[in-house]
């Protein structure tokens, strides 16, 4: 009933929206191969007898919905034995009209591999349903087309691509179980109603970029094969992934849920991103399971979320993320490498979770519970962690690898020295290490431990800083002193040029020597005061180094013979210890000890000036080292 030359007066002309339905100033989506030399497309088919234009493109009111639908299956049947220019051109129903358009009980099948079935820009103003349809073709063509009432493609086989791109579905739009044996194309369309993809084969990639789902979007079961993409999508209902099977890479960057969404036991078997995503509703990831990278970028979840049972194979990316309601991590085993930066997780739940190495710079973490957290290796400089909760269980400072016992009543653990990341001792040439940094951390931990009851970490914590600070000294002391520079180098330092290395502070780089002499005397100081009480913290190196005091000075007296009892005229010696009198040696640590501690009972007496010496010595250090004990005693007890 048609040929290649047909006399349809239907043109289309990409620059004239009147001619395919569209607005000013909209794009025509056309392929210019489609087009002939004018830029037009011209229809291929006849117009019935004493008609302008052929069936297809006749208004809806004006013929028979019937009769049309016998028109194109028998164009469809005629193409068989078409070559191939001409196959392709009597399968070109652009701008058609239609009403009601069945094809389920007419066309079971579709056989012409090399062409494709284009209905661009169609309207279909009654319902479509072409369910368990099979398309042995190339590719199937409808962009642009308006779909007035429901579109029932349930079971249908598109055997190449299908184009369904900037597509209005009116009404409901049911493609459960379909197969698409190459790329699915739904960019920019429009669902205004129910969408139904429940298990759906996707063989090829899928685009629903930008499509707007204003009912609920099913996609329960369905199957991605390959790449799918739901890039700045929005659902306007409810979103339902249940169990569908992302076997490539997955992207939902921008997507918008205004309701639920459900991924419940769904496999991602590539990379899932939701870098941007908002979720109004309720998001369930509950059972999940991703093979690898998982991004939830500046992500905002206003609604309940849920993890239970989620399967990590790598780290997921939470960086500036938003949770309206504490999110609850608590049911995952381990979190580690994961990124948290700049997030928002206040209330968070994170009981039990083992976070190595991951990356919380900058997050908050007001209210959130962290029992038994497993912290070592991660980032926190700039994290909120002032009002969070925890307990004995919860580790911050060391390294992952470390499995030593966490108890503070082992040798190991009163011998180890556990740091954070950003100490340079946390480990040897690490990319991490940042002396201000360790700092600000150090001290934001000390504050928590002393809320929370946690005397030996806020101990650790405060030795830590006093060795960072001690370790500046030591730099700026031994940092060489530079002649003077001249007024050029002076300007391309002050002004970031000359070498690329920007501005350099000189009290760092190149000290004076009398910052070098300032810091110097800050050094030893802090060094003694770390050798003697440990920056205040161990009131037992007090005690060790006055008991070994109290001995050294006890030894000297008889070497000199600088102290004698008053009852006697002889001076104690090591000579008359050691030819059998042994209690003289006791005496000496008696007398010693007595000296050290200023109660001095008088029945011994310093021989000559170096004995009184001796004794003016052992009495003033003594004296210091008993006010220092009591000092820090008094800081543990405060703490």
């Amino acid at each position: 009933m048609s040929d290649d030359n047909g006399s349809c007066e239907y043109v289309l002309d990409p620059d004239d929206p009147e001619t395919w339905g569209g607005k000013k100033g909209q794009r025509c989506y056309i392929d210019e191969e489609l087009l002939n030399g004018d830029g037009v497309w011209t229809c291929p088919h006849d117009p019935k007898e004493g008609e302008d234009l052929c069936i297809f493109h006749q208004p809806v009111k004006e013929k028979d919905d019937k009769n049309v639908v016998e028109d194109f299956i028998d164009v469809l049947e005629e193409t068989i034995n078409q070559d191939s220019y001409s196959l392709e051109r009597q399968l070109q129903f652009i701008g058609g009209q239609f009403g009601e358009f069945d094809l389920s009980e007419h066309l079971p099948e579709v056989v012409a591999e090399d062409a494709e079935i284009v209905l661009s820009y169609a309207t279909v103003k009654g319902a479509l349903n072409w369910s368990e349809t099979v398309f042995e073709v190339s590719g199937m063509r409808m962009r642009g087309t308006k779909c007035i009432g429901d579109s029932i493609f349930r079971s249908v086989d598109f055997g190449g691509e299908a184009d369904f791109g900037g597509v209005e579905f009116g009404g409901k739009a049911d493609f459960g179980g379909a197969d698409f044996g190459g790329e699915a194309g739904f960019y920019r369309a429009d669902f205004s109603a129910e969408a139904d993809f429940g298990g759906a084969d996707f063989g090829g990639e899928a685009d629903f970029g930008r499509v707007e789902f204003g009912g609920e979007a099913d996609f329960g079961g369905a199957d991605f094969g390959e790449k799918a993409r739901f890039r700045r999508a929005e659902f306007g209902g409810g979103a339902n992934f249940r169990m569908a099977d992302f076997g490539g890479d997955i992207d939902f960057g921008g997507a918008e849920f205004s309701r639920e969404a459900h991924f419940v036991v769904a496999e991602f078997g590539g990379e899932a991103g939701f870098g941007g995503v908002k979720f109004g509703g309720v998001a369930s990831f509950t059972s999940a399971e991703f093979g690898r990278e998982v991004d939830f970028y500046n992500a905002e979840f206003d609604g309940e979320t849920n993890f239970d049972g989620v399967d990590f194979k790598k780290g997921v990316r939470f960086s500036k993320t938003t949770f309206d309601e504490g999110p609850d991590f608590s049911s995952f085993e381990s979190l580690a490498d994961s990124q948290f930066g700049n997030a928002d997780l206040t209330d968070a739940d994170f009981t039990g979770v083992t976070l190595h190495n991951a990356d919380f710079e900058k997050a908050l973490l007001s209210r959130a519970t962290l029992f038994g957290a497993d912290f070592r290796g991660a980032k926190l400089a700039g994290t909120v962690i002032g009002d969070v909760r925890i307990d004995q269980d919860t580790q911050f400072l060391g390294h992952p690898d470390d499995d030593n016992s966490s108890s503070p009543h082992t040798y190991s653990a009163i011998r180890s020295k556990p740091r954070c990341v950003y100490d340079p001792k946390h480990e040897e040439d690490h990319e991490a290490a940042d002396v201000d940094k360790a700092k600000s951390v150090y001290r934001a931990l000390e504050e928590l431990a002393g809320k929370a009851a946690r005397p030996r970490l806020q101990s650790q914590c405060f030795v830590r800083r006093q060795d960072l600070q001690k370790d500046d000294y030591k730099r700026v002391m031994l940092a060489k002193t530079e002649g003077p520079e001249s007024e050029k180098e002076s300007t391309e330092k002050k002004e970031g040029t000359g070498n690329g290395e920007g501005n350099i502070e000189s009290e760092d780089e190149n000290p004076s020597f009398e910052e070098r002499l300032i810091a110097g005397v800050r050094y030893i100081r802090a060094k003694v005061a770390r050798i003697t009480l440990l920056y205040g913290e161990s009131p037992w190196r007090i005690i060790g180094i006055s008991s070994v005091f109290i001995f050294t000075v006890g030894v000297v007296y008889p070497i000199f013979g600088w102290l004698q009892p008053r009852e006697e005229s002889n001076p104690i010696t090591w000579t008359r210890i050691l030819d059998g009198e042994p209690i003289l040696l006791l005496e000496s640590l008696y007398f010693s000890a007595l000296t050290f501690t200023t109660l001095g009972m008088g029945d011994y007496e310093p021989v000559g000036g170096g004995g009184q010496a001796l004794v003016t010595f052992n009495t003033a250090f003594g004296a210091i080292l008993i006010a220092l004990l009591v000092f820090v005693f008094g800081r543990r007890a405060a703490k």
